[in-house]
Formats: C-alpha cells, sequence, structure tokens
C-alpha cells in the first residue's frame, strides 16, 4: 500500500503543478498544452526522441480526453480524472511510473539541474524535483 501512497502523492504533486490556483479542473486546452509527449520515456530513448512513439502517446492523450476528460466539467479535466488516468497506469515499478509523469511541464519542468548533495535524487532521473518536493515533506 506503501507504493500506491507514494504514486498517489506523486500524481497529486503532478496536478498542483497544472492547477496552482487549486481549483480542481484545468481547462482541456491547457492540459493538453502542458504535455510533452518527448518527455515519455517510451519516446526519449538515450537523449534520442522517436517520433513515431511521440505521435503514439500524443493520440493516446486526445483518445483519452476525448473518452474520459470533461465528464466532471464540460472542456475540462478535473483533479480526480487526472487520478484515474494514472491508476490505470500499466508500470510496475516505481521508477518507471515516476518517467511517466515527467511529461507535464505546465510551464517549468518536474526535473532538477545537478545537485551536491549526494542524497539527492539523479539529475537524470525524471520527476527528480517531484521525488524532492515529496521527500522533504
Amino acid at each position: 500500500a506503501g507504493g500506491n501512497e507514494r504514486r498517489a502523492a506523486l500524481v497529486d504533486a503532478a496536478w498542483e503543478l497544472l492547477d496552482p490556483e487549486g481549483t480542481g479542473f484545468v481547462e482541456l486546452a491547457a492540459f493538453s498544452d502542458a504535455h510533452d509527449a518527448s518527455r515519455h520515456p517510451r519516446v526519449c530513448e538515450d537523449g534520442e526522441v522517436n517520433e513515431w512513439q511521440k505521435e503514439r502517446q500524443e493520440k493516446a492523450l486526445r483518445v483519452w480526453c476525448k473518452r474520459h476528460a470533461g465528464l466532471d466539467r464540460a472542456g475540462h479535466v478535473s483533479r480526480r480524472e487526472f487520478q484515474t488516468y494514472y491508476a490505470e497506469c500499466p508500470e510496475n515499478d516505481d521508477e518507471a511510473f515516476e518517467r511517466r509523469l515527467d511529461v507535464w511541464t505546465a510551464g517549468e519542468t518536474l526535473s532538477v539541474e545537478r545537485s551536491s548533495d549526494p542524497a539527492a535524487p539523479s539529475p537524470m532521473r525524471p520527476c527528480s524535483r517531484l521525488v524532492r518536493l515529496r521527500h522533504t515533506l
């Protein structure tokens, strides 16, 4: 259960980047704009962007939005819908799950610059800013 709580906390932290005012809703257009498929782990391997995979991820998000977003409020994605999206995430290991969250930019990246602190998450590890945020709480 601890892993599930940790994942839920990471999803909530990613949502807070998208919804800094805490309204519980993000306009669909802003939600789509904040999604950077080139940062998805299946798209960016060894620093190279796989355009085919990028298009697949962009399409997958559009399909998800058409089917599942806007149920709580038309034209918006709700916090609950966002949580449901990640609750259905197939990743078994936590690091892979964290990397999937690294696609949300919302004007800032979830990754961090190099740190001199040896206990800090690796800068090569996506979502390290998000992880550090959660480890300090």
